[in-house]
């Protein structure tokens, strides 16, 4: 028997522009891969928590997901602001259903953890890599067997995962910027002080096959409209030259969609 599944993104920075969760997309790709139903609720491209209570109260969700992406705003217009408010008022909604079972990650968690554990009290929380450590818990609870409440084993899975991108949230960042978000590669090898990156995603550089980069632009501009194509690496413009692979491989399947990254 599938599970329900309820991914929510708390996100709700706009600064400088909306960023469609891709982390979400890739959990929810990993568990419909695994033959589970996905129900993505985006705060941002939703209206905030106003629906979500409904949704909650409805029943029909055997596990909750709940990803949590700055712990700043980044703005210093509006340093004083809680940037984990809307984060407390996901799990205020989803406590009322204590039965149901809620693991929290994202790139904020994964820097403190520890720290969110205790201040938000999920049931499981993942630290890093998402993909692997839910499918495997979506599995334990499937089979009735759940583990011990706490924080899962780090995944060393390098599987990558199709994408899901969801139509109600895409609609939304197409309006506000025509945007849609591509990874092509996680890690980062060096040291910059400012930087959280190889702290969240490990300091070894893990490629995805550039055909299936050039795939998924296809997807997000020929199904899902996408008029420009934003590469989130920390790095594009790696030592090993794999960037030159999927530049190569957007060329050989024809892709006529503009792109940026930061190198």
């Amino acid at each position: 028997m599938a599970l329900n599944c309820l991914l929510i993104s708390t996100n709700m920075v706009t600064v400088p522009y909306p960023v469609y969760p891709l982390g979400i997309g890739h959990l929810a790709g990993a568990l419909m891969e695994a033959g589970h139903r996905v129900k993505i609720y985006d705060m941002l491209a939703n209206n905030g928590a106003g629906g979500l209570e409904a949704l909650v109260a409805s029943g029909e969700f055997d596990l909750a997901a709940v990803s949590v992406r700055n712990l700043d705003s980044q703005d210093s217009t509006c340093a004083l602001e809680d940037p984990l408010e809307d984060t407390h008022k996901v799990m205020a909604v989803l406590k009322g259903r204590p039965e149901l079972p809620v693991v929290m990650g994202g790139p904020a968690f994964s820097l403190v953890p520890s720290a969110f554990m205790k201040r938000f009290e999920p049931d499981y929380g993942v630290q890093g890599r998402g993909e692997s450590p839910i499918t495997r818990l979506a599995a334990a609870i499937e089979k009735g067997d759940p583990p011990p409440k706490g924080i899962l084993p780090r995944s060393k899975d390098e599987h990558w995962p199709r994408v899901h991108y969801d139509s109600d949230s895409t609609a939304y960042y197409l309006k506000w910027g025509g945007m849609l978000n591509v990874q092509t590669k996680r890690g980062c090898p060096f040291n910059c002080s400012y930087c959280s990156y190889p702290a969240l995603e490990g300091r070894k550089l893990a490629f995805r096959d550039p055909v299936e980069v050039a795939e998924e632009v296809k997807r997000a501009t020929v199904d899902h409209g996408a008029r420009y194509i934003f590469f989130t690496d920390s790095v594009f413009n790696d030592p090993p030259g794999h960037y030159l692979d999927v530049a190569r491989e957007l060329l050989r399947s024809g892709n006529k969609t503009p792109w940026s990254t930061v190198a």
